[in-house]
């Protein structure tokens, strides 16, 4: 009899992000160093599995060639590393912006190879799945963790889970988009690598453990906000802007963009700037950090 379950993605902030250089060995990835964080912004993954012994995929509600299609490929690697052979229903409902930086795709594939994993019984270990899944994505690893905070390194794979913070958002993002590999290759064309300048996990760990804003502000950055006066001048000014804000005591970007966050001195504030940039037609949304 199918088994059906219904599963919420939730997106990620990189709070900070700096890339280290090219990885010694997988040429086409960059080692990094981030601290990331789930919000409380959802895609919702209605599941229905049905233990048929013939594998079949099918995706409703979004639209997108197998071959690109993240959530085939996690269920493909699923049955090739178990062998276990089950058909797969999946209705996606997107609520996370694409190409945004706040790992969308990446969740819904992590979610999903976390169920399934749950669902058959946990056939591969959870760290053992948490390794590997990064052949299908950098952030893939983060979503099948079950931390919400953590340190990054490595090309994603190396989790250190860190003590959440609650803290609140304003998400903003301008109608352009970042295409990750695009944003690496422009990043590696114009910085120098290895990067001399990246913070050691210690001092991001130290300056996270203050729970001071102030000071996370001060510390805290991302490396991918170097090229958007060259790749997107749109979401360029709109940073400088919030930067510029009295009412902002924390903004950037997170990870290759192009959505902004910004953390207010007063929560009444959140609501009537919603209101103003949704009125400029950029996508907004107000958020949590999730503690739970």
């Amino acid at each position: 009899m199918p088994y059906t379950i219904t599963i919420m993605s939730p997106a990620k902030l990189n709070l900070h992000l700096q890339i280290i250089g090219r990885h010694p060995t997988l040429s086409r990835y960059h080692e990094l160093r981030s601290i990331m964080t789930k919000i409380s912004l959802y895609d919702q993954l209605q599941l229905t599995i049905a233990k048929t012994g013939i594998p079949q995929y099918t995706l409703k509600g979004f639209s997108i060639e197998k071959e690109r299609d993240i959530l085939y490929k996690a269920y493909q690697y699923f049955i090739d590393r178990t062998n276990i052979c089950f058909s797969l229903e999946i209705i996606l409902h997107k609520t996370i912006p694409q190409q945004a930086g706040l790992g969308g795709g990446s969740s819904n594939a992590g979610c999903l190879l976390y169920e399934l994993n749950r669902f058959f019984g946990f056939p591969i270990p959870v760290e053992v799945l948490v390794e590997e899944s990064k052949v299908l994505g950098a952030d893939v690893p983060f979503f099948v963790s079950r931390a919400n905070t953590t340190v990054i390194e490595g090309i994603g794979e190396s989790i250190t889970p860190i003590q959440s913070h609650q803290m609140k958002f304003l998400l903003i993002k301008p109608s352009e988009d970042m295409a990750t590999p695009y944003a690496f290759q422009t990043l590696a064309a114009t910085m120098q690598m290895p990067n001399p300048h990246v913070l050691s996990k210690f001092d991001l760990q130290h300056a996270w453990d203050t729970n001071d804003i102030s000071q996370m502000n001060r510390v805290f950055s991302n490396d991918f906000t170097s090229i958007l006066p060259l790749a997107h001048s749109k979401t360029h000014h709109l940073l400088e802007s919030l930067r510029k804000d009295p009412e902002i005591i924390w903004c950037g970007m997170s990870g290759s963009g192009t959505t902004l966050f910004a953390l207010f001195q007063h929560d009444h504030t959140y609501e009537s700037e919603k209101a103003r940039y949704q009125s400029m037609g950029y996508f907004c949304a107000i958020v949590e950090t999730l503690t739970n």
